[in-house]
């Protein structure tokens, strides 16, 4: 019986997978920007998860997608979106007529 040992030296080198991790902070600044656009009183917390995201994005990523910077500008018109519902939902809520009801 013959034994064969086979040379490893000529296998190939499992290749690196791709970085996905370099749009995740972009996604996520664009996914908290619509959010802060669309929760008028209650998006001020996501508008600034936004700015930061998008702002990681811009940093850490050379190539920058235009998710990360339009997930920024979104969470800049989402702040003053957000006080001024923020502002008017108290308004309507202390000039309602069972205002009692709230408090």
């Amino acid at each position: 019986m013959e034994y064969q040992y086979f040379d490893d030296s000529y296998q190939q080198q499992p290749e690196e997978p791709e970085q996905p991790q370099k749009k995740v902070f972009g996604i996520i600044g664009l996914i908290c920007g619509i959010v802060s656009l669309v929760s008028c009183y209650a998006g001020l917390p996501f508008a600034i998860a936004a700015i930061v995201m998008g702002s990681l994005d811009s940093s850490k990523n050379v190539e920058a997608t235009g998710m990360g910077r339009t997930g920024r500008i979104l969470g800049i018109i989402g702040i003053p979106v957000s006080i001024i519902g923020t502002i008017l939902y108290i308004v309507l809520i202390a000039f309602s007529e069972y205002s009692y009801y709230y408090f």
